[in-house]
């Protein structure tokens, strides 16, 4: 008997259905030790310390951990994503998410035919103010992904995530994930913060008052 066969209910509902089941906002958990190597290829030896100090200025910062409920009202600060880890069946679930062969293994009792996989570390790099570890982390997560997530193509494909501060840093990375890795799907950041003269910043979302041209991005997509 397989393992990973679906259960009764799922086969039912999957004989009732007319077409293929896509997952089109699948979700990749990144194995940390190995995704922060390829960061450290990409960005050097103090690019790790430069991402951490990033990722501890985004909403993800576990410093909501430590706080009391004012210091989190004044400071604003949001409480990380803990349902981004399944707790029910914690180890095999978290595993699936991981690593590629078993979630390749597991879609049939998923209920899924084919499934795009966006990533979770790799979701806040694009918008990091240091350009060095934006790229960087980009980069090495795009080789990371590339290099251990494309080996089911007929079934699963993992998304590039491109850093659009610039066009040409946007253009360098797709570049380098479609043409040299292969990718078939990529996630654009869909606006950066530019800082104002008067403090704070304001969202470019590259339309009509962004501070750059980013036609030759579109181009490029196309």
């Amino acid at each position: 008997m397989d393992e990973f066969a679906p259960s009764p209910q799922v086969a039912r509902i999957r004989e009732q259905l007319g077409h293929p089941v896509i997952d089109s906002d699948g979700h990749l958990v990144e194995f940390r030790p190995v995704a922060m190597e390829y960061i450290e290829r990409a960005g050097g030896s103090d690019i790790l310390q430069r991402f951490s100090d990033e990722q501890r200025a985004t909403f993800l910062s576990r410093d909501w951990y430590g706080l009391t409920d004012d210091e989190r009202m004044a400071q604003w600060t949001h409480r990380p994503p803990f349902w981004g880890e399944p707790l029910r069946n914690h180890g095999l679930d978290l595993a699936t998410a991981s690593f590629p062969d078993l979630l390749y293994a597991r879609l049939d009792q998923l209920g899924i035919d084919f499934t795009v996989l966006f990533p979770t570390i790799g979701i806040n790099p694009q918008g990091y103010a240091d350009e060095d570890v934006r790229r960087a982390c980009c980069r090495g997560l795009n080789d990371y992904y590339a290099d251990h997530w494309m080996g089911h193509p007929d079934r699963m494909t993992p998304v590039a995530v491109i850093p659009m501060a610039t066009p040409e840093e946007a253009i360098d990375e797709l570049e380098h994930a479609v043409r040299d890795r292969g990718f078939k799907a990529v996630m654009l950041a869909s606006y950066v913060k530019r800082p104002l003269r008067a403090g704070g910043w304001r969202a470019d979302t590259f339309g009509i008052d962004s501070e750059h041209d980013y036609d030759p991005v579109w181009a490029k997509c196309g």
